[in-house]
């Protein structure tokens, strides 16, 4: 039957053929097919039960399973259950099968695109937001790169499917911040107290953060995430992934204010390992992220000529006269560099710049 198959189609598709179930799983998780076409009897796994892995395996492909009248109704149940995009009867026409697979592969190509367009869009949605929160809060917006930095370690870590989740709602963590007053901000990142009402607007940006993310489709999860992040996390690695995300937002987030504030990342860990609203599993991971080194190690004064993309402004960047041009907290870019080599032609501005370096 298989050598049958492959002399039918062969001169319309590259065709790859596997005489036992498990030999075909073997070579669909090694390489992408756009379809996969499985008998409903064989020995050790039906058809049906061999889809279902395909599907676990390469999700996007399309599937089509080729059936006797015998097994009839488990192949419509497995149509209605299992994601199966069409059955054929035996003995199957050639002219069928070919118009079946030409279905197929246009089905497959509509999934990838349609997939590839969503995470352009999604992409874009993420670059905006980032953009409006550099803009509206440039120290926000470094401390949320800040952030990232440590998830994106625990993350990789860790192994986990869909890290873009954990890592895009690191970057958003503190996007409900856009709603504080720059006064609150300023006071918070430079560690004064706040007052009553200025810390009871801060603790409520996460659930302003998860209400403006839960909007955008596809970001459910991630806006959950944010919501809950200054939630207790002990225990968040046996929890799903909504608990996991808040867990490592909520341990990024105060391994971030106790480096910022002169602490080693030896002395951080240790602290928060003590401390019963944290899980030392997660911590565990970061203790070779910069290992032994506080954030103020990172810090550098450049001229204007060694300014470089991706560095984090420490201080104000002035005028010679004093006027404030940028302010502190502002990720560096190859325009926001271009706008100071106009300033340093005109007014002039002050140098060397203290900057901060983030590897």
């Amino acid at each position: 039957m298989l050598q049958g198959l492959r002399r039918t189609l062969f001169r319309h598709f590259d065709v790859e053929t596997a005489d036992r179930p498990e030999a075909g799983l073997e070579v669909l998780a090694r390489e992408d097919f756009a379809v996969v076409v499985s008998d409903m009897r064989m020995p050790g796994m039906n058809g049906a039960q061999l889809l279902a892995r395909a599907q676990e395996l390469k999700p996007d492909t399309t599937r089509i399973l080729l059936t006797g009248q015998a097994d009839l109704d488990a192949a419509i149940a497995a149509v209605n259950e299992g994601g199966i995009f069409r059955f054929l009867t035996k003995p199957c026409p050639a002219e069928v099968l070919n118009r079946a697979l030409s279905e197929g592969v246009r089905h497959f190509q509509l999934l990838r695109t349609e997939r590839e367009l969503l995470e352009q869009t999604l992409q874009g949605t993420v670059k905006v937001l980032t953009d409006i929160l550099s803009l509206v809060s440039p120290g926000t917006f470094a401390r949320s790169s800040l952030i990232e930095g440590f998830v994106s370690h625990m993350v990789e870590k860790l192994g986990l499917d869909d890290p873009w989740k954990y890592k895009v709602a690191a970057r958003m963590s503190r996007i409900g911040c856009i709603t504080l007053s720059s006064e609150t901000l300023d006071k918070l990142y430079a560690g004064m107290r706040l007052d009553e009402e200025e810390r009871r607007r801060f603790e409520a940006h996460p659930k302003t953060g998860g209400d403006l993310l839960r909007q955008i489709p596809r970001f459910e999860e991630i806006a959950e995430m944010i919501a809950h992040q200054n939630e207790p996390c002990r225990g968040c690695l046996d929890g799903d992934a909504v608990a996991l995300g808040a867990g490592l937002l909520r341990t990024a987030s105060e391994m971030d204010t106790r480096v910022m504030r002169g602490a080693t990342m030896a002395q951080a860990i240790a602290d928060l390992s003590a401390h019963p609203d944290y899980e030392p599993r997660l911590l565990a991971l970061l203790e070779d992220f910069r290992r032994d080194a506080s954030y103020s190690d990172l810090v550098r004064s450049v001229t204007l000529k060694d300014l470089q993309p991706f560095m984090i402004l420490d201080e104000d960047v002035k005028t010679l006269n004093g006027q404030v041009i940028v302010k502190r907290g502002r990720e560096v870019t190859g325009v926001l560099i271009q706008r100071l080599r106009n300033f340093a032609s005109g007014a002039g501005i002050k140098e060397p710049i203290r900057v901060r370096v983030v590897s």
